[in-house]
């Protein structure tokens, strides 16, 4: 369940919106016109915003209400629907930070659609926790790993290492791109790289076998290293 305002000036297409959207039992604000929107959006938190551009006889609202919700310290993503077609006004939404834009008339399924894929894109959870095998990280919380449900604490050089390998999991991560974690962008290889890059894999491992001794899942492979779950 979310909180969604829906900024919309024609009534009719206000409450279709909303119909929609409380059948996916979401919570709906509607507001009319520019001010009422502003007052509602820094009053009170909402998740997602369907924006109309025009509201009445304004063409710029809607962009105005972007860029105040933009000004926000964790701005709600913005869905624009609008009469308006996308090539007069998709480029500077796009440029302002708008999730997407859709032109009027949308379909009840499209707009079910879009607002899922929307509030599942912007949930950090969602964006932040993955799994990998018996790994579990959190992209919000540097160097939170969890194996075999317990915590591994690592280095952030490592943790970074850590990231290159299961992002990549079951493919061979070469040197040079794994060089780039702790010495940047390399254009030629050489034994001191190398070397410190063997240490800093081993103390990857050493980290994983202190809680698991049948650690195994990071490997040495020609070329380089692999992460394999």
């Amino acid at each position: 369940m979310a909180h969604i305002a829906v900024i919309e000036d024609e009534p009719n297409v206000a409450k279709a919106f909303e119909k929609v959207l409380v059948a996916d039992q979401h919570v709906v604000t509607i507001f009319h016109d520019r001010g009422r929107a502003e007052r509602g959006l820094r009053e009170s938190v909402f998740d997602a915003v369907i924006l109309d551009l025009r509201l009445g006889t304004d063409a710029l609202a809607g962009i105005g209400i972007i860029s105040t919700i933009g000004a926000k310290k964790k701005p709600p993503p913005v869905l624009v629907i609008s009469g308006e077609p996308p090539g007069m006004n998709r480029p500077q939404c796009l440029v302002l930070g708008v999730w997407d834009y859709l032109q009027k008339p949308v379909e009840e399924p499209t707009l079910r659609f879009k607002v899922t894929e929307l509030l599942e894109e912007s949930n950090p959870r969602s964006q932040g926790i993955h799994s990998v095998g018996a790994l579990t990280y959190d992209l919000h919380k540097p160097c939170a790993v969890v194996w075999k449900r317990e915590e591994v604490g690592l280095a952030l050089t490592a943790y970074r290492i850590l990231l290159e390998l299961v992002t990549n999991n079951g493919a061979v991560v070469p040197h040079r791109q794994l060089y780039a974690v702790f010495a940047g962008q390399v254009t030629s290889d050489n034994d001191k790289l190398r070397n410190n890059l063997r240490a800093h894999v081993k103390t990857l491992r050493d980290t994983f076998r202190d809680i698991d001794p049948e650690f195994a899942a990071l490997r040495t492979v020609p070329g380089g290293y692999c992460w394999n779950e």
